[in-house]
């Protein structure tokens, strides 16, 4: 917590892989102000259908335990799609960013819940 999980319909190679990852997670833990040692990014690869186009289109989806508002979600918004844009080359008009607020007490880890 918090997870920022990344479905692309380009091909992401390793080493910009490895690159939006830190990148996003250090980027999530700041805005939310978390501590990046619990911040998880996954990034995967899947066809995308956007306005009725398959191609080039990213989905993110964005969960957190608490920290989630309207400034947050709009500078994650932002930055997300700079990054995006930096790393796979996706246009921010063809990035969607979703945000889930989770409770602590539906968010487990190390054998317990977060609440």
């Amino acid at each position: 917590m918090p997870l920022v999980n990344i479905l692309s319909s380009n091909p992401v190679p390793a080493e910009s892989r490895q690159a939006l990852m830190a990148s996003m997670s250090a980027f999530t833990a700041l805005v939310l102000r978390k501590s990046e040692s619990y911040v998880m990014v996954t990034v995967q690869e899947s066809p995308v259908m956007m306005a009725g186009q398959l191609g080039d289109a990213v989905f993110v989806d964005v969960r957190s335990i608490g920290g989630l508002n309207a400034e947050s979600t709009s500078r994650l918004t932002e930055g997300i799609c700079k990054r995006i844009k930096e790393h796979i080359g996706t246009a921010p008009k063809r990035v969607y960013v979703n945000f889930t607020d989770v409770r602590a007490s539906l968010w487990g880890w190390d054998g317990h819940t977060f609440g």
